[in-house]
């Protein structure tokens, strides 16, 4: 039943409409907003670094989870090792804390706009 039900997924993200090329996937920009949103949640520490242009938490474990551009792509670093692509075709990544909320805002290659926010509990 799992198999069955994954592969539909797979097999409907195939045949959908194409994003066009240079863009930001709406799919993966969801993915990409929820997962920070949930390391955030879980993280006992929360800071924005680089001018506004990385994400960093420190998780329960001690281990420092970092969101930076690199390239034309947003990547997932623990510990400053590792290269998890998690957003693709981005120009321009801002991220700011304010109000108790992690403000994310991106530009794709074609000048598309995105932005998510979401609030942290945790210092700041």
């Amino acid at each position: 039943m799992f198999i069955a039900g994954t592969a539909a997924t797979i097999f409907q993200l195939f045949l959908s409409p194409g994003v066009k090329k240079n863009e930001i996937r709406p799919e993966e920009w969801t993915i990409t907003a929820e997962q920070m949103q949930k390391e955030c949640k879980e993280a006992v520490a929360v800071k924005v670094a680089d001018n506004g242009q990385a994400l960093e938490m420190t998780n329960s474990s001690g281990d420092a989870v970092r969101y930076e551009p690199y390239q034309a792509l947003i990547r997932k670093r623990v510990n400053s090792k590792g290269h998890v692509p998690m957003l693709q075709h981005v120009k321009r990544i801002a991220f700011r804390l304010q109000d108790h909320q992690v403000i994310i805002e991106a530009i794709s290659l074609k000048g598309t706009q995105y932005r998510a926010a979401f609030p942290i509990y945790h210092s700041l």
